[in-house]
């Protein structure tokens, strides 16, 4: 935002115009968190929360993105962020697709609470049909584990594929982890045929992906990945040791 453009803006905001306040933290925020100051989070971070107070869903919905995250001096914390999501469901108003996703993660893994494979079906649900990867390779989870749902290795790979066709930002930190993730699940399903016909040759390409950008992911400290690497490793062994076999 210009800077004469945010002296007025500010100016308003700082009255109590909730218009305002909206467009000063949503312009801070669509630059990404690693850019913003100190002051510009205490900001954000005090507009959120007048806003919260008068059940803006929006703010709630902000707000618990910034704790499902870390978010200077919030701690990443399940409890609040989910606290926030259902929040803005209560309202009705829980549209946002990376809020859903996040909602569903917290009912999935139980974080903050029970498990619930039912609400995390909903959830992903939601945001899949809105176009979140995340959700629709979530969703393919569900279906391949048999959680809420029949285990169907046909719906799973669907949503695989679903999932690999939306084209990720370039400039989110998240986008490795996911793009190995999905790309695991295709070498996998290619690997072994669930939901497709078995091809090798597209397995190990998918896998050597996965690999890849899981590496990658690992020079980054994404602690996500620690776990995920040795299980493409142990894919990309059998993938070639069937190769071999092929060969003679």
């Amino acid at each position: 935002m210009e800077k004469y453009l945010y002296e007025i803006v500010h100016h308003f905001a700082e009255a109590g115009d909730v218009a305002s306040m909206k467009q000063i933290v949503g312009e801070f925020l669509s630059d990404g968190t690693d850019s913003i100051s100190e002051e510009e989070a205490g900001l954000i971070l005090r507009y959120l929360n007048m806003l919260v107070e008068n059940d803006d869903s929006w703010a709630m919905l902000s707000l618990g993105s910034l704790y499902y995250t870390g978010f200077f001096e919030l701690e990443q914390d399940y409890s609040k962020a989910r606290f926030y999501y259902e929040k803005a469901a209560e309202l009705s108003e829980l549209t946002d697709s990376w809020a859903l996703n996040n909602l569903g993660y917290c009912y999935y893994y139980g974080r903050a609470g029970d498990v619930d494979y039912k609400k995390a079906f909903e959830c992903f649900s939601y945001a899949a049909i809105q176009g979140n990867a995340n959700s629709m390779y979530k969703l393919g989870d569900m279906y391949y584990y048999g959680h809420h749902v029949e285990n169907d290795v046909d719906a799973a790979f669907y949503w695989y594929t679903m999932a690999q066709s939306v084209p990720l930002a370039a400039d989110s930190d998240y986008v490795g982890f996911l793009a190995a993730s999905i790309a695991y699940r295709m070498g996998r399903a290619h690997l072994f045929g669930e939901g497709t016909e078995i091809d090798h040759i597209q397995a190990l390409f998918e896998l050597r992906s996965a690999e890849t950008l899981f590496y990658s992911q690992l020079l980054k400290g994404d602690e996500f990945s620690v776990d995920q690497l040795p299980k493409v490793k142990e894919l990309i062994r059998t993938a070639h040791e069937e190769l071999d076999k092929a060969l003679g």
